[in-house]
């Protein structure tokens, strides 16, 4: 993989880089057949620029970074999909978001494309990874999503070789992945999936999720490389241990 370059925090915009788009242009991405799938407001991608930044000024940018959450519905494929398109907007480098969520699927739905092919049906010898990874309108952004599965198989799936086949396979393809990963604390294999990720940063919808499960989830995590909170919503009062995970790291 490609060492991403992050811009110096005196020159932001080098000359010749897409980082020159930097200061006023909302973002919008488009799946493969055209359909608008994300719009994302100057503010906003703002904002998860000064959070990548933040990441990768201490230590490089980290080549598989997963985002998980305390519970489901807090917002990790909007999150993900988000990041993924501000950084291949900004940068040059390759990025893939994939979905390791087949208990709760839901980034072909956002995406508006068909569920399979997915991981789930690569890792099953039912396609291939040319058939299941979805480009967009960005050509340095692809995504993958879960796919679908029948029968109680999730576990397996998540402790499989199939999948360290398949991450390994994606990162030589790419030089970035971002990991979309299940509820720490509804998935009992959360923990394995997330260990698959160089680091990991907790997605919290900030004023719905109570704080002693945020509290919990990071517990889960304690094991890992966890490099912070992101906040996914209106900001609210923050306790002070939570605001040290922040480090001043948010996202809308």
């Amino acid at each position: 993989m490609k060492k991403l370059a992050l811009p110096s925090r005196q020159k932001r915009t080098p000359s010749g880089s897409r980082l020159d788009r930097w200061t006023s242009a909302p973002l919008q991405l488009s799946n493969a057949d055209g359909q608008t799938i994300l719009d994302l407001s100057s503010e906003a991608a703002a904002h998860y620029r000064q959070w990548y930044i933040r990441l990768g000024r201490a230590d490089p940018l980290p080549r598989c970074l997963g985002l998980a959450s305390a519970l489901t519905d807090e917002g990790v494929p909007r999150v993900g999909l988000e990041l993924g398109t501000v950084l291949a907007s900004d940068l040059e480098n390759k990025f893939c978001v994939l979905e390791l969520d087949w208990w709760q699927p839901s980034l072909a739905a956002l995406t508006k494309c068909e569920p399979v092919p997915g991981l789930a049906q690569v890792l099953l010898n039912e396609a291939s990874l040319d058939e299941a990874l979805r480009p967009t309108s960005l050509e340095n952004l692809w995504f993958l999503p879960a796919g679908e599965i029948t029968g109680q198989i999730h576990s397996r799936l998540a402790h499989s070789q199939a999948l360290q086949t398949a991450l390994d396979s994606l990162s030589h393809r790419f030089d970035y992945l971002i990991l979309e990963l299940p509820a720490l604390l509804a998935v009992s294999d959360a923990g394995v999936l997330a260990a698959q990720a160089e680091c990991i940063c907790l997605v919290v919808r900030q004023g719905v999720t109570p704080l002693p499960l945020v509290r919990h989830a990071l517990d889960e995590i304690a094991h890992l490389s966890v490099k912070g909170v992101v906040l996914n919503g209106d900001q609210v009062s923050t306790p002070d241990w939570l605001l040290r995970m922040l480090s001043g790291n948010w996202m809308p």
